[in-house]
């Protein structure tokens, strides 16, 4: 049994919620998945910092297209960030941060 397997299966054992995935490029990752729709809170956060987002390209002039190439992303993860659909990783937004010339601050601010 692989390291990430046994963490696996010591999470499922304390009867979290979700499902355990193992990224298969690093079998020591273990990613616990909640299988629940998030709570009414963070959809809310989600929309406020996708507006934010949009606030700030459109500020700075850019296009959907034109940020995401400049961040070294997808364009679909910038619609679906604006969009209030997905979460990304904190990589992804330094990266809009700083294409956008804003602190990540600003776009993820209470």
């Amino acid at each position: 049994m692989s390291f990430g397997q046994a963490i696996g299966r010591y999470i499922e054992s304390l009867g979290v919620p979700g499902q355990v995935q193992t990224n298969p490029q690093d079998h020591y990752s273990v990613e616990r998945v909640s299988t629940d729709p998030p709570p009414t809170w963070v959809l809310t956060r989600r929309r406020i910092i996708g507006a934010r987002l949009r606030d700030a390209r459109e500020a700075a002039r850019l296009s959907q297209e034109e940020l995401a190439e400049r961040a070294g992303i997808d364009r679909k993860t910038v619609v679906r960030l604006e969009g209030a659909t997905s979460d990304a990783r904190l990589g992804v937004w330094l990266r809009l941060a700083r294409v956008l010339g804003v602190p990540l601050a600003h776009l993820v601010r209470d």
